[in-house]
């Protein structure tokens, strides 16, 4: 490759976070080793590696001083409120106050969710021949959100759909105050049991990690958008009376999602 670049190259590297295998990383790394001991100018963008840093220059540490980490956090009410009269003005679609409420409570500032909750919202109007989107258009567009992510994450869409269908009220504010938590800090902190229940209702979605501390761990959901559309799956998903009441868990399918 090196000898095949005449003019300053990026190389964009979407959802790295999603790679689980240690050997994928680690030819990433040795890749952008050589091309900078070689001069080459190219430029690598890794997005969602903010956990991942070590992984990622585990076997070549003199990556660190090449490497700058972008944070690019959450965005305000005020810039909520600017992106959803953005998409307004563009679309001639408007959103009603609890249509926009209710978006913006389950994007949790993240941009990315934010344009795809209203997305879908503002489609479940237009197929209505409805020109202004009201809280029961917002509804059946978080359930057609949560149908295209489970299309790239269907082991936990299935899990989040068994989960919440069959869960009690006080299991439901569980899952919800963790979600809530990754979706604003990412990392959830261990340093209390107030998540315990959750956690151990979504193991096979969550990764561990060890506290730089060596006191405190954390725990993240290995799909960095997953905690937005558990918590559109709460907002859109009837309390079950039986469970409810008794806490049974009941069986569920992704169908019973869409």
């Amino acid at each position: 490759m090196a000898d095949r670049v005449t003019a300053p190259t990026i190389l964009i590297f979407d959802e790295f976070d999603r790679i689980e295998d240690a050997s994928v990383k680690s030819d990433v790394a040795a890749a952008m080793k050589l091309l900078s001991d070689a001069l080459v100018p190219v430029l690598f963008v890794l997005v969602g590696i903010a956990r991942t840093v070590s992984d990622v220059v585990a076997g070549h540490p003199s990556l660190r001083r090449h490497m700058r980490i972008v944070s690019l956090g959450r965005i305000g009410a005020d810039s909520v409120d600017a992106l959803i009269a953005r998409g307004e003005a563009n679309t001639g679609v408007r959103f009603d106050t609890d249509a926009r409420a209710m978006i913006a409570d389950a994007a949790c500032g993240s941009p990315y969710h934010l344009r795809m909750l209203a997305g879908h919202s503002s489609l479940a109007a237009v197929s209505s021949d409805a020109d202004i989107v009201t809280k029961a258009h917002t509804r059946t567009g978080f359930v057609d959100a949560f149908s295209h992510w489970a299309q790239m994450n269907e082991p936990d869409a299935r899990l989040f759909a068994k989960v919440v269908l069959g869960c009690t009220l006080e299991q439901r504010d569980a899952l919800e105050a963790l979600a809530r938590t990754a979706a604003t800090m990412d990392v959830v902190l261990l340093d209390t049991d107030r998540y315990d229940r959750a956690i151990s209702m979504l193991d096979p979605a969550l990764v561990r990690e060890r506290g730089n501390d060596g006191e405190h761990d954390g725990v993240y959901f290995r799909d960095s958008t997953a905690p937005q559309m558990l918590i559109a799956l709460l907002m859109t998903t009837p309390v079950s009376t039986t469970a409810a009441r008794l806490g049974a868990p009941q069986e569920s399918n992704l169908a019973n999602t869409r």
